[in-house]
């Protein structure tokens, strides 16, 4: 990005936070609502105890944009505010990947309005557009993105918006007339691909970015150093998408799951659900911690397999374990 353009950007966002620090809690909390986290809270309540096509669909939909996302950083490998700019204050946590495009206003976009699209309401949409905005704009007061970053995250999260919701169907259509076999072998294809582009074009960037930035960054957050270079946000996105699909295919292949029921059996399937991912992730990641580094080979290959495996619970391992123990029942077919 042209220098004169960040340091507008920088006058911009200290005009910001000049506006006062009674901002800095609502800010975190629009914030939150952009991280994996709060994706995990959503999208499982979603698929486990509302509507599992639209939670499957907002997964599926977030887990690519996501990859994208890290794709393009790495790409075009811009700095954070605070890495550059000791003035910027550091006031929500720190990030480790580069800046450009926003993944918390892409994701907005994305799954706000795949939102808002399902139930097709104005207000649905008036909601969703604060939203996008709040989000964003918390991106920029915290002192992690430049508005050009939330800009360019905002446009793409656009873009693919409107390809899910006018080519989605005819693709879905296409893939669920093929083979069980040849689908899941087309979504594993599709993860390895997008990480093999990640990985090449880090390879290629590698060295691009001034010690100066890392110092900065650890100057205010100490305890949480950059990785920008790290293939780790891609894997994660890419492998869970892969399990994802995984699963449903399993899911799909004994019947499908109901989604009704009493308030009390839902409470449990999450509850039940919840605790699966963290053993997943918890117990998966302690383990294979000791087995190898984050940042070798094989602990992508043990990241990739963790992760294939908490999607594949999400959609198809959990759903089956809520049917045996009597949280769900199988989908009627009419």
């Amino acid at each position: 990005m042209p220098e004169s353009i960040l340091e507008w950007g920088i006058a911009l966002i200290l005009t910001l936070q000049g506006w006062g620090d009674w901002l800095i809690l609502p800010m975190n909390i629009f914030t939150f609502t952009g991280y994996i986290e709060f994706y995990l809270l959503l999208m499982h309540a979603l698929y486990w105890c509302y509507n599992n096509r639209l939670g499957f669909r907002i997964a599926i939909i977030l887990m690519l944009s996501a990859g994208l996302n890290a794709i393009l950083k790495a790409a075009l490998h811009d700095p954070r505010p605070y890495w550059i700019d000791p003035q910027v204050r550091l006031l929500g946590g720190a990030e480790t990947s580069f800046g450009i495009p926003s993944g918390h206003a892409q994701n907005a976009v994305v799954l706000w309005g795949l939102v808002a699209a399902h139930f097709k309401k104005r207000w649905g949409w008036v909601i969703a557009a604060a939203l996008i905005f709040f989000i964003g704009f918390s991106r920029m007061f915290l002192g992690v993105h430049f508005p050009t970053d939330v800009f360019f995250g905002w446009a793409l999260g656009i873009m693919i918006l409107f390809l899910v919701l006018y080519v989605e169907g005819p693709v879905v259509a296409w893939i669920k007339g093929r083979p069980k076999i040849q689908q899941l072998s087309i979504a594993f294809a599709l993860s390895v691909a997008l990480i093999v582009t990640g990985a090449l074009i880090i390879a290629n960037v590698a060295g691009q970015a001034p010690d100066q930035w890392a110092q900065n960054a650890i100057a205010v957050a100490p305890d949480k150093p950059i990785t920008p270079l790290s293939l780790k946000d891609l894997i994660v996105s890419s492998a869970a998408f892969f399990g994802l699909v995984g699963g449903v295919i399993l899911l799909e292949s004994r019947g499908g799951f109901n989604t009704q029921g009493p308030g009390i059996q839902l409470l449990g399937r999450y509850v039940v659900g919840v605790i699966g991912i963290i053993i997943l992730w918890r117990g998966l990641g302690a383990l294979f911690s000791l087995l190898a580094h984050d940042e070798t080979l094989f602990g992508y290959v043990l990241d990739y397999i963790r992760y294939s495996l908490i999607g594949a619970w999400v959609s198809g391992f959990g759903p089956l374990v809520f049917m045996r123990v009597g949280l769900a029942k199988a989908r009627q077919v009419t």
